[in-house]
């Protein structure tokens, strides 16, 4: 966590440092459903201006969630980190993008073997699972080249790994998800 800190404060305080023109290189926006699964707050920051019209970005954010177990209390955590290409035209910008999200969540977990067979029921507990899924984006987004207010739409996909000895169990989980966001380019 504190690299991940220490990267995102990195490319905050350099922004003036690597800038090549007035463009807005930097944004830090609110992402609800999307890349975060519920939401996150994310950081972006133009690495490469092709030309006028085609940048290359790369963001990475947080999330935090209350667990959706049964026995206490927990938290999932959220890392999306992610690349993208932003075809512009004045304020409009279509943007294509792929990346990958880091998910820590707990799970109820029941013990079950030959050796407590006769102690049932036998107490659950929670299990901490980490886990990395995929996704693309594909967005419209609204963003001054100068800086100021952005909103975004866009369409999500994520890509699970299999889940084993379940009817899910596939070569590819696929989840449909969209995303909306606000935020500020400086």
């Amino acid at each position: 966590m504190r690299q991940f800190l220490l990267f995102i404060t990195f490319f905050i305080f350099s922004a003036n440092g690597f800038s090549q023109n007035d463009l807005a290189k930097n944004s830090i926006y609110l992402e609800f459903l999307g890349k975060g699964l519920f939401y996150s707050l994310n950081y972006e920051r133009n690495i490469f201006q092709i030309n006028d019209l085609i940048g290359i970005n790369l963001s990475s954010g947080i999330g935090v969630f209350p667990g959706l177990t049964s026995i206490e209390k927990s938290t999932d955590l959220f890392i999306p980190f992610e690349g993208n290409v932003s075809f512009s035209k004045n304020h409009h910008h279509a943007v294509i993008g792929y990346g990958t999200t880091y998910w820590r969540y707990k799970i109820n977990h029941i013990e079950i073997d030959n050796s407590n067979l006769s102690q049932q029921p036998v107490p659950p507990s929670l299990i901490a699972t980490t886990e990395w899924f995929a996704h693309m984006v594909f967005e419209y987004r609204y963003k001054k080249p100068e800086g100021g207010f952005l909103f975004k739409i866009g369409y999500t996909p994520l890509f699970f790994a299999p889940i084993p000895n379940t009817s899910f169990n596939s070569s590819i989980n696929y989840q449909t998800s969209f995303n909306l966001g606000l935020g500020w380019s400086f």
